[in-house]
Protein backbone atom coordinates (compact mmCIF):
# COMPACT_ATOMS: atom_id res chain seq x y z
CA UNK A 1 0.00 0.00 0.00
CA UNK A 2 1.25 3.47 -0.89
CA UNK A 3 1.16 6.17 1.77
CA UNK A 4 2.24 9.76 1.99
CA UNK A 5 3.30 10.64 5.49
CA UNK A 6 4.56 13.55 7.49
CA UNK A 7 7.76 13.00 9.44
CA UNK A 8 7.50 13.96 13.12
CA UNK A 9 10.45 16.30 12.62
CA UNK A 10 13.18 17.22 10.15
CA UNK A 11 14.97 14.30 8.52
CA UNK A 12 18.69 14.44 7.66
CA UNK A 13 17.87 14.75 3.95
CA UNK A 14 15.27 17.46 4.46
CA UNK A 15 17.60 19.44 6.69
CA UNK A 16 20.37 19.45 4.09
CA UNK A 17 18.42 19.59 0.84
CA UNK A 18 15.43 21.65 1.87
CA UNK A 19 17.37 24.61 3.19
CA UNK A 20 19.59 24.69 0.10
CA UNK A 21 16.64 24.49 -2.29
CA UNK A 22 14.54 27.12 -0.52
CA UNK A 23 17.47 29.53 -0.18
CA UNK A 24 18.11 29.16 -3.92
CA UNK A 25 14.66 30.70 -4.39
CA UNK A 26 15.36 33.43 -1.81
CA UNK A 27 12.99 31.86 0.72
CA UNK A 28 13.62 30.55 4.22
CA UNK A 29 11.80 27.25 4.82
CA UNK A 30 8.91 27.28 7.26
CA UNK A 31 6.26 24.85 8.47
CA UNK A 32 3.80 23.94 5.73
CA UNK A 33 6.11 24.66 2.81
CA UNK A 34 6.21 22.06 0.04
CA UNK A 35 9.42 20.88 -1.57
CA UNK A 36 9.89 17.67 -3.52
CA UNK A 37 13.41 16.29 -3.58
CA UNK A 38 14.62 13.31 -5.59
CA UNK A 39 17.83 12.33 -3.81
CA UNK A 40 18.20 9.23 -5.99
CA UNK A 41 17.95 11.32 -9.16
CA UNK A 42 20.62 13.64 -7.81
CA UNK A 43 22.85 10.63 -7.04
CA UNK A 44 22.43 9.31 -10.60
CA UNK A 45 23.33 12.74 -12.02
CA UNK A 46 26.43 12.81 -9.77
CA UNK A 47 27.51 9.47 -11.25
CA UNK A 48 26.93 10.74 -14.79
CA UNK A 49 28.85 13.95 -14.03
CA UNK A 50 31.76 11.96 -12.59
CA UNK A 51 31.87 9.86 -15.75
CA UNK A 52 31.68 12.98 -17.91
CA UNK A 53 34.62 14.49 -16.03
CA UNK A 54 36.72 11.33 -16.21
CA UNK A 55 36.02 10.64 -19.89
CA UNK A 56 35.59 14.25 -21.07
CA UNK A 57 32.10 13.40 -22.24
CA UNK A 58 28.66 14.99 -22.34
CA UNK A 59 25.14 14.06 -21.29
CA UNK A 60 21.67 14.92 -22.52
CA UNK A 61 18.83 14.35 -20.03
CA UNK A 62 15.29 14.59 -21.41
CA UNK A 63 11.81 14.51 -19.94
CA UNK A 64 8.46 15.67 -21.23
CA UNK A 65 7.82 18.10 -18.35
CA UNK A 66 8.58 21.74 -17.88
CA UNK A 67 10.72 23.48 -15.29
CA UNK A 68 8.22 24.32 -12.56
CA UNK A 69 8.72 26.54 -9.51
CA UNK A 70 8.89 25.02 -6.07
CA UNK A 71 6.01 25.33 -3.64
CA UNK A 72 3.41 23.06 -5.15
CA UNK A 73 3.21 19.30 -5.10
CA UNK A 74 3.67 17.69 -8.50
CA UNK A 75 2.78 14.08 -7.63
CA UNK A 76 -0.37 13.01 -9.41
CA UNK A 77 -2.25 9.95 -10.49
CA UNK A 78 -3.24 9.28 -14.08
CA UNK A 79 -5.75 6.61 -15.07
CA UNK A 80 -7.26 6.26 -18.54
CA UNK A 81 -5.63 9.58 -19.52
CA UNK A 82 -7.43 11.42 -16.69
CA UNK A 83 -5.81 12.89 -13.56
CA UNK A 84 -7.07 11.48 -10.29
CA UNK A 85 -5.96 10.87 -6.74
CA UNK A 86 -3.05 8.48 -6.36
CA UNK A 87 -5.08 6.84 -3.60
CA UNK A 88 -8.03 5.89 -5.81
CA UNK A 89 -7.92 2.57 -7.61
CA UNK A 90 -4.63 1.51 -6.00
CA UNK A 91 -2.57 -0.54 -8.45
CA UNK A 92 -4.46 0.80 -11.46
CA UNK A 93 -3.28 4.43 -11.35
CA UNK A 94 0.02 5.54 -12.86
CA UNK A 95 1.99 7.86 -10.59
CA UNK A 96 3.77 10.81 -12.15
CA UNK A 97 5.85 13.75 -10.87
CA UNK A 98 7.62 16.66 -12.52
CA UNK A 99 11.40 16.57 -12.85
CA UNK A 100 13.30 19.40 -11.15
CA UNK A 101 15.85 20.03 -13.90
CA UNK A 102 17.36 22.97 -11.99
CA UNK A 103 18.27 20.65 -9.10
CA UNK A 104 19.77 18.09 -11.49
CA UNK A 105 21.77 20.80 -13.27
CA UNK A 106 23.10 22.24 -10.00
CA UNK A 107 24.05 18.75 -8.83
CA UNK A 108 25.96 18.02 -12.05
CA UNK A 109 27.77 21.37 -12.03
CA UNK A 110 28.69 20.98 -8.38
CA UNK A 111 30.14 17.51 -9.06
CA UNK A 112 32.04 18.62 -12.17
CA UNK A 113 33.50 21.64 -10.33
CA UNK A 114 34.62 19.61 -7.28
Amino acid sequence: MFKIGLAPGPTPASTLLTRREFLKHGHSPSAGDILEVCAEGMAVVEQIASRMTADEGAALILDYGGNFPYGRPTIRGIRNHVRQSIFQHIGEVDISVDVDFDALKRTAISRINS
